[in-house]
């Protein structure tokens, strides 16, 4: 299932262009769309089968523990060198991702406010009368729809909108007698995959309902993919989706967010990350609350 899922949205984008499709060939990129979803079959990590509640539950070192137990192994050529690299890009690169993320997803809820007082009631339910306060930890366990609407924004704007990956070794597909060789770089258009419609009914369609446990459980597990999937996924999956639902919360609490513009005027601009070409055009209204005398 997962060869179809890649294969056939990658010929669906090859059909829709009479000569390339980012540079390649619609033959290249069937091939292309094959060998990825070899390479990706089956393959899941250790994150997808934890449970969200399992706080302070140690099951696994943390990326930052695990590096530092690494650099004390004699065995291994790590240093505190090497950390602070991998720190660095974690944190730059979960702070492009998650701008890019809530940006879209404030734009969202200014253009479907319909939405934005779902958002907002389901803020109102767990905070209650003091809805100032802090978010914890707890309060974002009990967001479902905010997450809904986080994971919809995800599906039609990932923040990433390809992943690249690099073969290690030649692979023979089984789709045919071609062979893939050894060091050549494969492409997986997330932006394409989530706007299938065989796999989202109305996929242009904001819908947060789109992550309801039923249609999730109808759906194959790489038909989402904004932080790519399997051993290579990302490691700060959690972490960004926790970030999200913090300043999310945060802002729908204190404010109404308000949006002049609709989707049909987005003018999307790919660079490392997904944004929009004349920025996000939002505005925030300042929310008021009887004050308790």
């Amino acid at each position: 299932m997962a060869v179809e899922v890649v294969q056939e949205t990658l010929q669906q984008a090859a059909a829709s262009s009479s000569t390339t499709v980012l540079g390649f060939s619609p033959m290249l990129t069937t091939l292309v769309g094959t060998l990825v979803a070899m390479a990706l079959k089956g393959l899941r990590d250790d994150l997808d089968d934890i449970d969200e509640n399992d706080v302070g539950a140690k099951r696994r070192l943390a990326l930052l523990d695990a590096m530092v137990e690494m650099a004390k192994n004699p065995d291994i050529e790590w240093n505190e060198k090497d950390i602070m690299d991998e720190v660095n890009t974690i944190m730059f690169e979960g702070h492009d991702t998650t701008s890019a993320g809530s940006s879209f997803a404030l734009c969202m809820m200014g253009i479907h406010k319909d939405i934005q007082a779902k958002v907002f009631a389901e803020q109102k339910a767990i905070f209650g009368d003091n809805m100032l306060r802090d978010c914890t930890f707890a309060d974002t366990m009990e967001m479902k729809y905010l997450e809904r609407v986080i994971l919809e924004t995800l599906r039609l704007y990932p923040p990433v909108p390809l992943i690249a990956r690099r073969l290690d070794y030649d692979l023979k597909l089984a789709s045919g007698p071609y062979t893939v060789p050894k060091g050549t770089t494969v492409i997986v258009l997330q932006y394409c995959v989530h706007r299938r419609p065989d796999i989202y009914p109305n996929p242009t369609k904001f819908d947060p309902d789109n992550f309801l446990p039923e249609r999730m459980a109808n759906r194959h597990y790489y038909s989402f993919i904004p932080f790519s999937a399997g051993p290579r996924s990302c490691v700060g999956r959690k972490y960004a989706m926790l970030k999200l639902k913090v300043l999310l919360s945060t802002i729908v609490r204190n404010y109404i967010v308000h949006s002049t513009d609709t989707e049909a005027d987005f003018k999307l601009q790919a660079d490392i990350i997904l944004k929009l070409e004349n920025g996000f055009n939002v505005s925030l209204e300042k929310r008021q609350y009887a004050t308790v005398a």
